[in-house]
């Protein structure tokens, strides 16, 4: 069904309606506005969020730094600073 025949599901007078544009503006950031990087209390649960509008900048070290802390192994950089809990 997809999401607008879902929409129009539950809003039916949406099927006259015309799309005109969407937007989004959805870039997660801490109050101290560093990431958030590491293993979260929840068992499995790693995090790697908050980074803003440098998200793009900053994917391929925060997944170096998380996939290093999965395997068990030594990050290439010290990710304390960004951890859950801090």
């Amino acid at each position: 069904m997809g999401f607008f025949g879902s929409a129009i599901e539950l809003v039916p007078a949406l099927r006259a309606a015309e799309f005109t544009r969407a937007w989004s503006a959805f870039r997660p950031y801490t109050p101290d506005e560093l990431p958030v990087i590491g293993a979260t209390p929840i068992r499995g649960l790693w995090l790697a969020t908050g980074h803003y509008r440098n998200g793009i900048l900053l994917s391929p070290i925060t997944a170096e730094i998380v996939a290093t802390l999965v395997l068990g192994e030594t990050p290439p950089v010290d990710p304390s600073p960004f951890a859950v809990s801090k």
